[in-house]
């Protein structure tokens, strides 16, 4: 539902997301989606995005005006 998630945000809204450092309690196979949807993001060219290795990781979004 990323892409139905992602076009609610209005330009200059912000999306957030966490948890995207390696965890020990994630089961097999969940870093390679972590991956993919961190290639997917930092793809895309309607938003400004910040990548914090702060905590558990995080991702802030900003839809471009």
């Amino acid at each position: 539902m990323l892409e139905e998630v992602l076009s609610m945000v209005k330009p200059g809204g912000m999306y957030i997301i966490d948890d995207l450092n390696p965890q020990p309690n994630w089961p097999e196979g969940h870093g390679d989606k972590v991956e993919e949807l961190i290639t997917y993001l930092e793809s895309r060219n309607d938003f400004f995005m910040s990548k914090l290795n702060w905590s558990s990781g995080l991702i802030f979004m900003t839809r471009k005006m």
